[in-house]
């Protein structure tokens, strides 16, 4: 059932359950993840509340849940000819799916270090573990729809620590074969949580997916650089341009596999735009939180006024 509420879930964040809905998917899992602690009932407004139409009409528009005579029944707010449907207890219990339970449980099981926090409006970090002598950084984000490589990658910046960062989201993972392969240079792996997790266990194959990581990134490293959509080449005077530093600059961060080329040298080297916005990004990110650093040790040494 998991599998199911993750898919909703990932639909709809604020998604709520019907009890009927629930059973209907099985009694057995409502019943044991009610115990777990990961089913949690929701107290609503039956009145306030909306029951879904399942009547043959082309609007399908929810019905309206009203009281009468001590019963609650839902009725069709555009047909009253349409005889109202008598509610039980199943039907108005609602539950939702605790994904902060669920997180920490799968923290336990694979025994992640570090604190559970929210780096991001849409991103929270798990926690850490080290795997193959790897420091890895789990991050779950509640839906992967619209997240570029940009922002995928920037998520390193926040995890400085971590050497391979895997991004779970509920069910989906990004498709976009460019995307992928720039997150594989960066050790970023972006996966489903769905199709990783062990339901009975909670358990994830870190080592499975980090040694995936590892090889997709030397993997990566060999071949042609590929244009991510919507990205262009640019001269190394015109990243030079970007970065305020001169093309010599430029061509050594190529070098070192900071800025992506186009694998080729001399005059027809050319470096692709997104790399250079994103190492750009990455160093006001460092001289920010530098600047940080020095705000603090200068308040320290002031004097206490008070």
């Amino acid at each position: 059932m998991i599998a199911w509420l993750l898919t909703q879930l990932e639909k709809d964040p604020t998604t709520i359950f019907s009890k009927r809905e629930l059973l209907k998917q099985s009694e057995a899992d409502f019943r044991r993840l009610q115990r777990a602690g990961l089913l949690t009932y929701v107290q609503t407004d039956p009145e306030s509340d909306a029951y879904p139409c399942k009547l043959p009409c082309a609007r399908t528009c929810p019905m309206q849940i009203v009281a009468m005579q001590g019963q609650f029944y839902a009725i069709c707010p555009e047909d009253s000819e349409i005889d109202p449907i008598l509610l039980g207890e199943n039907d108005l219990h609602k539950y939702a799916f605790s994904i902060e339970k669920f997180i920490e449980d799968i923290r336990k099981a694979n025994r992640l270090s570090g604190n559970l926090s929210q780096i991001e409006p849409d991103y929270s970090y798990m926690g850490c573990t080290l795997c193959e002598g790897q420091r890895v950084g789990i991050v779950f984000v509640p839906s992967i729809g619209g997240k570029g490589l940009l922002e995928l990658c920037g998520l390193k910046r926040l995890c400085v620590d971590d050497d391979v960062l895997i991004v779970f989201s509920p069910v989906s993972a990004s498709d976009d074969i460019s995307i992928r392969a720039g997150l594989s240079r960066e050790k970023v792996i972006q996966t489903s949580l769905a199709a990783s997790l062990d339901f009975r266990t909670c358990q994830i194959p870190l080592s499975k997916l980090v040694t995936q990581a590892i090889e997709a990134e030397r993997e990566q490293r060999r071949l042609p650089q590929t244009q991510v959509p919507g990205d262009e080449l640019i001269s190394l005077t015109q990243a030079g341009e970007l970065l305020s530093v001169n093309k010599g600059t430029v061509g050594r961060l190529a070098d070192a596999g900071k800025i992506l080329d186009n694998g080729q040298e001399g005059q027809n080297r050319q470096v692709w735009k997104s790399s250079v916005l994103l190492l750009k990004q990455q160093r006001e990110d460092e001289e920010l939180r530098n600047d940080a650093r020095e705000l603090r040790k200068d308040s320290a040494g002031l004097p206490d006024r008070h």
